[in-house]
């Protein structure tokens, strides 16, 4: 189980909307990691939690998959008609609890085959694997959240408390597994009477010599490769050849054919994972329907000839399953599905969103690295920036120029803010060729993914695009691999550092890359150790404002902080707010723990907000007393109304 804590305004209070996936809560990074303490599943009531993460306001999850999982019914959308249709596949439950939006999860024995979303309408699945993949999770009571039915805030409520000692020798899930295998699975050949013989009915299934055109060109593909395009290759190859698997080849006979197309000496084990389904292909259903993830030059959905070499008459389609259907009408969104689509979440509130390529560019020795490592560590740390709220997450640092430089960097950091940086900040010492990919790029995707990274710095463009020829098609791909790197985060970002023109006005060696970015930030430099961050491109929201910083010498390198609390205010810079706070108390002046209660926000944000503010001369503190700087002290209590 883990703790995720509320998303809070500027001022304390609590947006149910807000959070991840408007849940009204964060998800702490790395929760897919969570595991059973000793005690759980021990025949307690219910298993304990981290308490010491916990306090009241916050949510709490199970995560599914250690001997658990649930079966999320929503009748709002068809829920318990798919339950009915399961015809007593349904196995045993542990325990049960209403949702606040009218639907139930059911506890039930692991079924081991991960979490998988609508596996019929209304009907989700949250589980897990036993190799800890496919991790899923239930928010559990005594949470409150938004009821989707009614818009009220209700409560989580258990039904009935999960009873652990039924899980003794319960095999009553194998039939729900298998059903749910079943349906995932493509289906197979059609009967003599033209009908499917899969259970996947509502779709034409593919004849066998469809299926092995496919799975043909795809080892094809894997038996011509290059040496640096061979990962690559063979990664797309078993996603495709996943999708025939059961229908048309066993696991050990698709293992077998790929085996059989790679050459002598190659060992990389992870495509036998997809192919034999301990790991996911990327993307799910669509990867094999998804270009971007075939090899460069193999269309998989080709024009007539092949279609008819493939046993398709007159050059028709090739037909898609059901399930591959659904997957891709998701892709499309008539005009109100859009407005309702969630704004992006803020990673930095101002600064950086969620779901976005970012770029940081400036002339050589503008700061920009020290700011750009300034927010990873924020991220990294779950620390405010100058004010402003961060979401915590994991972060990967891609120092393509060195990684010893930011070990004196980030020594410097931990003692100028006296935090200290954990395991979830992770620098890769040497630069990835965005340009030729190959094994490093793949390895790198598939450590972002396994991992939950939710923001990779790119530092610097010039190193990630080796070879590349500026401002030509090379480029394009250097543009195409940051954005998989973006897709490959947990609904992360993507960072860019790169250096400007000689006259510092647009990103050196490609400046398109500016309009395929969501958000562009310009770092210049004074005359001594003052710069100013310029916004020039904010995607759906406010841009074209400044931010003035100054670097701090601390230890044997430098610190970025701000030349004023007060310069922050173009959005909602909580140290703006707690000033502004101040003036209900201008004469006889408050306490910090009175005005952090006053305001409803976090005592020790406000205190380090006050600390900012006097250091910076815009406040001024007597005893325990804080007010604006230039009123007066007078005699009185520290809140007016408040005997002394």
């Amino acid at each position: 189980m883990f703790a995720a804590p509320p998303d809070l305004d500027e001022v304390g209070n609590w947006r149910p909307s807000g959070g991840h996936q408007g849940s009204g809560y964060w998800l702490p990074s790395g929760w897919q990691r969570t595991v059973p303490t000793e005690h759980v599943l021990d025949g307690a009531p219910f298993p304990p939690w981290d308490r010491a993460a916990w306090r009241p306001g916050y949510a709490l999850a199970a995560v599914m998959g250690h001997g658990l999982d649930a079966v999320d019914i929503d009748p709002r959308n068809g829920g318990d008609a798919s339950l009915a249709s399961l015809n007593g596949c349904l196995p045993r439950t542990i325990g049960w609890q209403a949702t606040p939006s009218g639907g139930r999860h059911l506890l039930v024995t692991a079924l081991e085959v991960g979490s998988r979303d609508a596996v019929l309408p209304g009907l989700d699945l949250k589980g897990g694997r036993p190799d800890g993949t496919g991790r899923g999770f239930v928010w559990i009571a005594p949470t409150v959240k938004v009821s989707k039915a009614t818009g009220e805030i209700g409560a989580y409520r258990w039904g009935e408390v999960p009873n652990f000692a039924r899980r003794e020798g319960d095999t009553s899930g194998s039939a729900l597994a298998d059903r749910v295998r079943a349906l995932l699975a493509p289906s197979g050949p059609s009967k003599g009477d033209g009908t499917p013989s899969g259970p996947g009915s509502g779709s034409v299934p593919y004849s066998t010599s469809q299926a092995e055109a496919f799975i043909g060109r795809a080892l094809d593909s894997v038996s011509s490769a290059n040496t640096g395009e061979r990962n690559l290759r063979v990664n797309a190859a078993s996603c495709t050849i996943y999708h025939f698997v059961p229908a048309f080849l066993t696991a050990e006979q698709a293992v077998g054919r790929i085996e059989a197309a790679l050459p002598p000496g190659y060992d990389d084990p992870e495509w036998r994972k997809v192919v034999t389904g301990l790991r996911p292909p990327r993307d799910g259903w669509k990867a094999y329907l998804d270009e971007s993830a075939l090899p460069p030059g193999q269309a998989l959905v080709e024009g007539a000839a092949s279609n008819s070499s493939a046993g398709q008459p007159n050059g028709g389609p090739v037909v898609i399953p059901e399930a591959v259907h659904t997957s891709l009408d998701q892709e499309y969104l008539t005009f109100t599905q859009l407005v309702d689509l969630p704004t992006p979440d803020p990673m930095i509130d101002g600064i950086l969103t969620r779901h976005a390529v970012a770029i940081l560019r400036g002339r050589d020795a503008s700061f920009k690295t020290f700011v750009a490592l300034d927010w990873a560590l924020c991220v990294a740390t779950g620390r405010e920036w100058l004010g402003r709220a961060v979401e915590p997450g994991r972060v990967l640092y891609v120092a393509g120029e060195g990684a010893y430089g930011l070990r004196e960097r980030g020594t410097a950091w931990q003692q100028a803010w006296r935090t200290t940086i954990g395991s979830d900040f992770v620098v890769r010492k040497s630069a990835v060729n965005l340009y030729r990919g190959g094994a490093p790029l793949e390895h790198l995707l598939q450590l972002v993914e396994a991992y939950g990274f939710s923001l990779v710095v790119v530092d610097t463009l010039r190193r990630a695009s080796g070879g590349a020829d500026g401002n030509s098609s090379d480029m394009g791909t250097v543009v195409d691999n940051i954005d998989r790197i973006r897709r490959a985060t947990a609904g992360g970002s993507v960072l860019v550092v790169a250096h400007t023109d000689k006259g510092d006005n647009d990103t050196r060696g490609y400046s398109g890359i500016e309009d395929d970015s969501d958000i562009v930030w310009h770092a210049k430099r004074g005359e001594s150790l003052d710069l100013v961050l310029s916004n020039t491109k904010m995607k759906d929201g406010p841009e074209s404002y400044d931010i003035p910083l100054m670097m701090k010498q601390c230890g044997g390198s430098l610190v970025v902080e701000g030349t004023s609390p007060l310069a922050l205010t173009d959005l909602s810079g909580f140290a703006f707010k707690v000033h502004a706070a101040l003036y209900e108390y201008e004469h006889i002046g408050v306490t910090g723990s009175m005005l952090a209660e006053a305001i409803g926000h976090n005592k020790g944000s406000v205190h380090r907000a006050l600390n900012r503010l006097v250091g910076d001369g815009y406040v001024t503190k007597n005893g325990h007393l804080y007010k604006p700087s230039g009123r007066p002290w007078t005699d009185g209590p520290g809140v007016p109304g408040v005997a002394s």
